[in-house]
């Protein structure tokens, strides 16, 4: 392997200025804010030499580094090949079942606009493509990014099903409702683009996001500006929530499986995670 990155370096090289501070100034002189003007101006400087070392060195580390990511997916896939092999059947035989589905009844679903067809079709394509998401995980070792992947398509799932159950009025409503997503998303992002460095929206495209969006309050109700407000007429409910549709699918029992995977792919402290990497021989630090 290659040699690591001596950052012991520069930390000897800020505690050195510090002292060289203390040195003309005084221990009792010295403060937090003079230490922190030492950092401040000794970083610009120790970044770019950092920068340069690592970009003279980053040929041998990116091949070191994609050697060793190639040999780990060989020996994965080698050694759970059955499981790898059975779940791209599956995702083959839906794909291709989909596609037949979608050339033969496509024309007369056009003919009746029919909402209902348009949205479980959509939906399954989406679920073909994070299935296959899925499997590039694993295959390459990220469990918990698969399953996080799994949980959308679990909430794909259940939303089609959902749809299947209620019928064309509600399908409609489901599409319709994206109009409503998209101009929340255009507000958010108009919110901070200017932070985030992003160019900003074109006025006319908000003017037409503005009123797509107050027409479809208007004729639909307020209860359409909740992000599953499609589904509140037929849920009886102001403001339904995913749940509501697993419940409604009798496909809540699913529930434990998705909470405990969403706390492996989000930011929170997972202690169950942890344990797992006690378990592997990694030492916890413990905050008291």
């Amino acid at each position: 392997m290659s040699d690591a990155w001596h950052l012991n370096d520069y930390q000897r090289a800020i505690e050195a200025l510090i002292a060289d501070a203390m040195a003309v100034h005084g221990e009792d002189v010295v403060t937090d804010d003079l230490i922190d003007e030492v950092i401040d101006g000794t970083f610009p400087k120790m970044t770019d030499t950092l920068y340069a070392e690592l970009s003279r060195r980053s040929s041998a580390m990116l091949r070191e580094h994609r050697k060793i990511r190639k040999g780990f997916v060989r020996r994965n896939f080698r050694r759970w090949r059955a499981g790898f092999d059975l779940l791209e059947q599956l995702i083959v035989i839906s794909q291709e079942t989909g596609q037949a589905i979608n050339e033969a009844l496509r024309p007369a679903a056009i003919e009746a606009n029919d909402a209902l067809f348009e949205a479980v079709i959509t939906n399954h394509a989406r679920a073909v493509q994070v299935s296959r998401e899925i499997m590039t995980l694993m295959i390459g070792g990220f469990p918990d990014g698969a399953l996080a992947r799994w949980r959308t398509l679990h909430e794909i799932g259940v939303t089609s099903v959902f749809l299947s159950q209620q019928g064309p009025t509600v399908a409609k409503r489901y599409i319709l409702h994206d109009h409503i997503t998209s101009y929340k998303r255009a507000l958010n992002y108009m919110e901070h683009h200017e932070r985030a460095n992003l160019e900003p929206i074109e006025d006319e495209v908000l003017v037409e996001l503005k009123q797509a969006n107050d027409q479809i309050i208007s004729e639909y109700g307020p209860a359409m500006r909740h992000d599953y407000g499609w589904a509140a007429e037929c849920l009886g409910k102001e403001k339904p929530i995913f749940v509501d549709l697993e419940i409604a699918t009798g496909l809540d029992h699913w529930r434990p499986r998705v909470g405990t995977h969403k706390r492996d792919s989000l930011g929170g402290w997972d202690v169950i995670h942890a344990l797992r990497q006690q378990e592997r021989g990694f030492e916890r630090v413990l905050v008291e």
